[in-house]
């Protein structure tokens, strides 16, 4: 119950991000097409190239996230709930570093991801009952 549990939840917050860069890097792909800017932000007539690319990195995190939380965490290999532990603490540096307006969604996320970290708890720490690599 635990590990299924865990990736799920895990898969949802690489949903999350993947899908919000996705939605914009098209805005921003439609926008230079149609050469109408819309409601994106615009620096001096042209798109703000900084902010496309700060889009494109948040749908290879969210990638980075699924993949693992697909490929490592639902077979239960122990690096990937590892390497998992660290999507708590970026959400939670974000939160204080980043824009206001996006806080809270941060610290759902950060919620969400720990809840995922710590439900395969004695999965990971007993070798009896562990069977993944």
């Amino acid at each position: 119950m635990g590990l299924k549990a865990a990736w799920v939840s895990m898969l949802i917050v690489g949903l999350i991000p993947f899908s919000y860069g996705v939605l914009f890097v098209v805005a921003y792909i439609i926008s230079a097409v149609t050469g109408n800017p819309g409601a994106l932000l615009v620096l001096e007539g042209q798109i703000d190239v900084r902010i496309m690319e700060a889009d494109l990195a948040t749908v290879f995190w969210g990638a980075i996230i699924i993949a693992l939380s697909l490929k490592g965490l639902r077979r239960g290999v122990k690096w990937t709930w590892y390497l998992l532990m660290l999507i708590p603490l970026y959400y939670l540096g974000e939160t204080v570093v980043g824009w206001p307006m996006e806080a809270a969604l941060r610290i759902t996320l950060a919620l969400m991801s720990a809840a995922a970290v710590v439900l395969p708890y004695r999965y990971f720490t007993n070798p009896k009952k562990r069977t993944g690599a």
